[in-house]
């Protein structure tokens, strides 16, 4: 669906509201998406690992 097609979003938002199982299942399938690809405390792990690598850059200048 495009962004700027609104038409698509009404179709789409309608089916979930007439298929209210089918919209559970697409939330708790999205939920669990998030949650498998997207750790706080993983991805502040990276970013301090990123963090000192451009530090030990500058220091070495």
């Amino acid at each position: 669906m495009s962004l700027n097609d609104r038409a698509a979003l009404l179709n789409s938002l309608s089916m979930l509201a007439d298929d209210p199982e089918r919209a559970i299942r697409l939330g708790l399938a999205g939920r669990a998406a998030v949650a498998g690809n997207f750790n706080w405390q993983h991805d502040a792990v990276e970013l301090n690992e990123l963090y000192r690598r451009f530090a030990s850059l500058g220091a070495a200048a």
